[in-house]
Parts: C-alpha cells; structure tokens; sequence
C-alpha cells in the first residue's frame, strides 16, 4: 500500500515537474551526456526518499535534489566548470523555512501567547487549553471537568477573545492592572 501510495506521489506530483527538472539538467550539465543522468539521480533521489508525504513544495524540493545531485556529481570530477557552480548559485529555490528573524518573531509571539494564557481564570484556562493546545472536544472536555458543553464553550470564546484582544496590544497591555479586570471577570462569569 505504502509503494502504491508513493508511486501515485510520484506521477501526479514529480512526473509533471519533468520538463522543468529535464530543462535544469540540461543547463547544468550543458548538453552533455550528463543531463539524462542527472535527472535519473534525482528521480531516484525523489522516489527513495522516506519523508515524501511531508514535501509541501515538491518542485523546491526536486530542484534542490537536482541541485544536490550536481553536488555529488561535481565531487566526483576533478574538474568543475566555473559556469556550473555560478549555475546553481542562481537556482530559484523557493525555501520554506522561515528566517531567523520570523523564527525569532514566531518564538517571541508563542512566549507572549502563553503569558497571556497563564493569566486567565483558572477554569477558564483548563477548558482553553484542553480545547486549543490538546484539541479536545467540548463534549470530551464538559466531561472530564464536570461542566455543561455551553459553560465550556463559553470559557472558549472568553478565552479566544482575550488572547486575541492581547495579542494584538502585546505585551504591555499585560503589565497594566486595568486591562485585566474587564476579561477577568467575563471570564469569571461565564462559569
């Protein structure tokens, strides 16, 4: 089933790619012989490779195998054409990954989230983190807490919102008492 599954991948999502990929192996390997295997290395490469149900973006993904594949294949000659290594310098390769910088965005957003989360209500947090972090359902979460499915819904809302409404302002508006009362008690009287 696995090989099956692989092999459908492998023609919907690699195949249609192949004019693309034959056009850059032939670029890189300037018309010579190479090109044919240069694209062979790397269908091998795509149809081997044990993570492929987790590829987003399957031509930044066959293109920096290409790009690999010429690597290898360069370490293997003595010689390297100058025009090959200024070749794969400008491969457009869309990267997935985000920069440093929104990783530092993403970490410091995930840390004011979790100030945020800390400050509400007791119960109100229990439900919002079993709802949001450990993605329980409402009926699972009423009960397992001794409430009724519209007091869990309602600590959802109560704390969507406020973590929303906090977000937004940042971090400031968590070291001023007077931002808090307002949720805080909607909070506390929803249950």
């Amino acid at each position: 089933m696995e090989d099956d599954d692989r092999r459908l991948w492998f023609r919907q999502e690699v195949i249609p790619l192949e004019p693309l990929l034959r056009a850059r192996a032939r670029r890189l390997s300037h018309g010579s012989s190479e090109a044919e295997d240069l694209l062979h290395d790397t269908y091998t490469r795509l149809m081997t490779f044990a993570g492929w149900r987790r590829i987003e973006n399957v031509r930044a993904f066959a293109l920096t195998t290409m790009k690999n594949c010429v690597l290898v294949h360069a370490r293997r000659r003595k010689i390297v054409s100058i025009s090959v290594i200024a070749e794969l310098d400008t491969m457009n390769i869309a990267d997935d990954m985000p920069g440093a910088d929104r990783v530092l965005e993403a970490r410091d957003e995930l840390r004011l989230l979790h100030e945020i989360i800390r400050t509400l209500p007791a119960k109100c947090q229990e439900v919002f983190v079993l709802h949001k972090i450990y993605n329980l359902s409402h009926e699972d979460i009423a009960g397992r807490l001794g409430l009724s499915i519209s007091t869990v819904e309602k600590h959802v809302i109560k704390g969507l919102r406020v973590c929303s409404a906090q977000m937004l302002t940042g971090p400031a508006a968590l070291s001023r008492p007077e931002a808090d009362t307002s949720w805080t008690r909607q909070c506390k009287d929803s249950g």
